[in-house]
This record gives structure tokens, sequence and C-alpha cells, in this order.
């Protein structure tokens, strides 16, 4: 074998090395892979394998014989990337497929796929879902039903989806898939606009992979909406403020306001998103040109104030005001009695949650610290327009204004994965860009980009467990009220009468067709039986026996347990109180915590011909408490 032939040995060698890394990285963060290849399973599920793969092509390539083997390592190395770099710019469709590109076009193709699978809806979306079915689009601009808020925009169209494409569960999620689909297109315009390859790949990666970014667009929610103009006002302002002439400066100032002024009506985030960005952008123009240039941007932010005003006045004051709501809030915001002090010590307490809870990651120090060094190192502009983001969310948290959880701050996650990327970029750009050796470049931009890796691997993973056991089909959260109900509703007869807790209403409402808009809303129509919340209060003293009194006169008892906001186990003793009434004719059983049984209340009592417990019945000792029955009214 002559030099030739030993140098090309060596070039594959490492070429294979590169795959096998890229391999133990995907089972890493993945947990396993399996394939199927005409019907035979291929599986990967120890990371270790790749590596001792990687570790052996390295070593054959550095046992070869050479005369220097580190230069014939590095020779190997940079002919292996001019290759790649020769084949990318030598192809015309390489050429468009940079590594934002791709990522985006796979993000966006698996989130239509996963779209097409319609899952069950779950509580919150049936709930918005019947605010959507039984009111018209100016009647969505009350206080919704059922402790429900969403932007007038968004709600009317989600109205004009369900009018015009119906209520199944493709019409009614299309919105939120088409929004989360905008925001993969955002992320990789802006990203091949600010960072390299391997910044703008990341950044594009994160969004599409992220645990709670790539959760709601499969939720009948408007938080795909806020996460998107979340990005967008943002990526505009950095675009409008890129503007070198003044007549393009003013042209992208009036798009830019416009923008803002439509996207409040679709967005909570884009609301909320839009004042910090104002203000540094007002300060931009000041820094150009003077009182002048600010007076006329600030003058074209009058309509802005005007599409708020008009959007507060029909809708939002309703939502600003909403006690239930408000209550809800306080979990996001400081006690009242905390002081300066309290409020700081409140403010370091929510990094935490919030680095989990939508951030996705439980590296939650190493996230914020690298996201503000990423800010720190994006620049004037780029970074202070994404700092404006988390910063001005925090200080609303403050104020009492926002609150800062969970979902309801999902719109400041992109501008903190933006961060992460954007370090990593900066970081790998200055490796690049120095003058010393090579190997202090490299040993600079592996202790750098290293310091991004576990909240980066933590997110992707996460994200990647989300979309492998988080979107079955016929499930949703351990449910399907889908299959449940329907099942149900096949086998009522008149005089039957749905008894469900009180959480579990709505699958009902929805489910079985049954519109709420009357009054009084306990009122069923004719052919539908009455329904019947019923739940467990603590306590030994149960007289009188309130299920005694609701079910005499009734024929059959149509029973369902699905949604968990009663004590574990609350199934047994619900469904033994109802057997000593009658006999339990048929039960079944989705997913993991969706049962459902008819019990005949004309025939002795007991169990017919199989036991009326669900399957995890024995693992939950029998709650003590009182049953209490009432009949289901819309709240």
């Amino acid at each position: 074998m002559n030099q030739r032939h030993i140098r090309r040995l060596r070039r594959a060698l490492l070429g294979l090395a590169v795959l096998f890394a890229v391999w133990a990285g995907i089972v890493a963060a993945t947990g396993g892979i399996v394939l199927h290849a005409f019907g035979v399973p291929i599986t990967s599920r120890n990371p270790r394998n790749p590596l001792w793969a990687l570790l052996i092509s390295t070593v054959i390539a550095w046992a070869l014989p050479a005369p220097n083997r580190r230069a014939a390592l590095l020779e190997a190395w940079l002919g292996n990337a001019a290759l790649a770099r020769s084949v990318h710019q030598g192809t015309a469709w390489l050429r468009w497929a940079d590594a934002a590109r791709l990522i985006g076009v796979t993000a966006i193709v698996t989130e239509v796929v996963f779209w097409a699978g319609a899952r069950p809806l779950w509580l919150d979306e049936q709930m918005i879902a019947i605010n959507l079915r039984d009111r018209s689009v100016r009647e969505l601009a009350d206080p919704l039903w059922l402790g429900q808020a969403a932007p007038l925009g968004w709600l009317a169209l989600q109205k004009v989806a369900l009018v015009s494409f119906g209520t199944s569960e493709l019409a009614l999620r299309l919105v939120p898939m088409l929004f989360g689909c905008g925001l993969i297109g955002v992320a990789v315009w802006t990203a091949r606009r600010t960072m390299g390859s391997v910044g703008a790949g990341l950044f594009v990666l994160l969004c599409a992979m992220g645990q709670w970014l790539s959760h709601y667009p499969f939720e009948l929610k408007h938080y795909s909406a806020d996460a998107f103009w979340g990005l967008s006002v943002p990526a505009l302002t950095v675009w409008a403020m890129e503007a070198e002439t003044e007549s393009v400066r003013r042209r992208r100032s009036v798009l830019w306001w416009a923008a803002a002024a439509v996207g409040h009506w679709f967005s909570y985030g884009a609301l909320l998103v839009t004042p910090p960005c104002a203000l540094v952008l007002v300060v931009d123009a000041w820094r150009r040109g003077g009182s002048r240039t600010t007076f006329h941007f600030s003058a074209m932010g009058a309509a802005w104030l005007v599409s708020f005003g008009l959007h507060y006045s029909i809708a939002l004051e309703h939502t600003a005001t909403n006690d239930f709501l408000r209550e809800y809030w306080s979990l996001g915001f400081p006690p009242d009695s905390a002081g300066v002090t309290g409020t700081m010590r409140w403010l370091v307490s929510r990094l935490e949650p919030l680095a989990s809870h939508p951030g996705g990651t439980s590296s939650w120090m190493t996230f914020w610290l690298v996201a503000l060094c990423g800010f720190a190192m994006g620049g004037p502009r780029l970074g202070v327009v994404l700092a404006a983001v988390p910063l001005g969310a925090l200080a609303l948290g403050v104020f009492r204004i926002v609150p800062l959880h969970d979902r309801l701050s999902l719109w400041i996650v992109p501008a903190l994965y933006f961060g992460v990327a954007l370090f990593v970029d900066r970081a790998l750009r200055g490796a690049r860009s120095s003058v010393r050796p090579w190997r202090q470049r490299l040993l600079a931009a592996v202790v750098l980009g290293g310091l991004a890796l576990p909240a980066c691997i933590d997110i992707v993973g996460r994200g990647w467990r989300e979309y492998r056991l988080g979107r079955s089909p016929n499930d949703n959260r351990g449910l399907d009220d889908r299959a449940a109900v329907r099942w149900l509703m096949e086998q009522r007869r008149p005089g039957d009468v749905v008894m469900t807790t009180h959480l579990g209403v709505p699958a009902f409402w929805w489910y079985g067709g049954i519109p709420i808009s009357g009054a009084p809303a306990s009122a069923a129509p004719p052919d539908v039986p009455p329904i019947l919340e019923v739940g467990l209060q603590p306590g030994s003293d149960c007289a009188p026996d309130p299920l005694g009194q609701v079910l005499a006169g009734r024929r059959r008892v149509l029973a369902y347990s699905g949604f968990p906001d009663q004590p574990a186990g609350f199934d047994i003793v619900l469904l033994a109180r109802l057997a000593e009434f009658g006999t339990v004719i048929a039960e079944r059983s989705w997913a993991i915590s969706s049962h459902a049984a008819v019990i005949d209340l004309g025939a002795a009592p007991g169990v017919s011909h199989a036991s009326a417990m669900p399957a995890d019945a024995g693992l939950h000792a029998p709650p003590v408490g009182c049953l209490e029955v009432a009949v289901a009214q819309r709240w």
C-alpha cells in the first residue's frame, strides 16, 4: 500500500469517526433509535457502542504509517473539511440546504405529520372549543366561559377554521400548527442573517425541539402564537435597526409598527415584547438622528396605541379584571408582603422553574448564564434587543403586571434560545479568527462551546422524548376523552344519567355535542341525558346519602372517570358505591386513566361479567370521604 492509499484510508477513517460521533450524540439525546428495514428491526440504544467505534477509527487512523502522525492527521482532517466545502459549494441544492434550512424544513414536516395524528383534545382545549362552538365572533369578545382567555384575533381565526373545516381535531389545531411552523420559518430567517452555520442550525434546532415550543403547536391554545410573535417582533426590531439610509429606516419603522399593531390581536406575546423593543428603537433613533428622528419614529406609534386601546376596550379588559384568572396568575407574582429584598429573592427563585417550564431544561444555571453571555456577545443591536425580552418579562413580573409562570412565559423562550445559540456562534467565531496556534483555537472553541452543551443536550433530549412519548394519536396525557365519551353516548337510552367529576364535564359538553349557551347552562336538550358531577369531600358523616336521592327514578348510570381532579383511588369508591344500586353491565378503559361503565339500576346490585374496577385500582388505597353529587353547571 503506497502513501496515496494510506492518506485516503486515513481520511475515510476520520470521516467515519465524525459519523460515529454524530451517531453517539443522537442516541444520547433521544435515548435510543429503532428503525425497520425490510421488516428487520435495527436498534441502537447504547451511546457507548458508537463511541467505541469512534475511538477505534481514530486509533487506526493514528496508527497508519506516516513520517509525522500529527501532521498527517491534521492534513486528513483539513482535507475532509475542504472536500465537504467543495461539494457544498459545487452542488446547487446543497448550497441552498445549509444546516438551518435543513433543520427548519425537517421540523415543519414533522409538525405537519404529528398534527395529522389528531390526538384527542385535552381539558383546556375542550373548554376553548366549547366557547368557539357555542358563541359568535362578537360574543367571543365577552368574558369566556370555563375560566378561559385568549386574544380576540386568535379566537376569530379559530372560529373561521371551525366554521370552514368543521369541529375535528385537525381543524381546531390548524391555526396553532401554522403558528408553530411560522416560528420555525422566522427562526431560520433570523438566524441565517445574524449567525454562522453552526449557531444558526443550533438555534433552529432548539426552537424545533424545545419541549414546550414543540408542544403547543399541537394544542388548541394561543401559546404557539405567543412564541411566534415573541420572536417575530424582536427579529423585525433588529431588521429595522440595520437600515443604512434614512428612507429605508423610515420604511422599516412603519412596517415594524404595523406588525406590532396587528400582532397583539393574535398574541399576548406580541403585546408584551413591543414596549421593550420600542424603547430600544427609540434610543437607536435618538443616537442616529437626534430629537427630530426620535419624534418621527415615536409618532408612528400612534397607530399602535389606537389598535391597543381598541383591543383593550373590546376584550383585554375582561381578561385583566377576571378574578379567576388573577387568582391563577398569582402563582407567578411575588408575595404582597415582600419588600425589595424579598422581591429580589423571589425573582431569583423563579429562574429555576422558568428554565424547566417553559425553557425545557433542568440545567437552569447553565441555561441562564449562557443566554446572558450570548446577549452580551451579540453587540449593541442584536444583544440589546434580545436581552430586552426576558428582562422586560422579569420587570413585568416584579411589578405584578404579567405572571412569571410556566406556559404564560413561553413568549420569552425564543429570545433565550437565541442567546444560547449566539453564545456558541460567537465563541466559535472568536476561536476561528484568533491568531493563536490552531491547538489553542481548538481548545478555546471546545471550552466555550462546552459551556452550552449540557443545556442544549437537555433541551433537545427532553423535546425528543416529548415527540416519542407524548404524541400518541389515541392518548393525551394518559386520557382519551374522545373515545370514552363517544362510547358512553352510544350506550345512552331514555332515562339514563351521566355521572362524572367536575373537570370531566367539559368532555361531555364537547364530545357529546351538548351546547351550553342556553340559560341555565345545566338544562340539557331533551334527547341528551342530564350530567351529574360527583366529587369526594373529606369527612366520615355521610348521611343523608346524596347518591341514592339523585338516582331515584333513574334507569341507568353512564359513569366516566377521566381527568384526575379527585384523589387517587376515587374510581374505586365511585364504582363500588354505584354497584350497590344496580349491576355493572358494560365497562371499558382507554389510555391509562379513562374508565367508563354502564350501571343498570333496574337489576340486582352486583357486577355482571367482570370487575367494575379500573385496571390500576389495586395500586391505590380507597380514599376516605363522602360523595357529593350536583347537577353540572356552566362556570
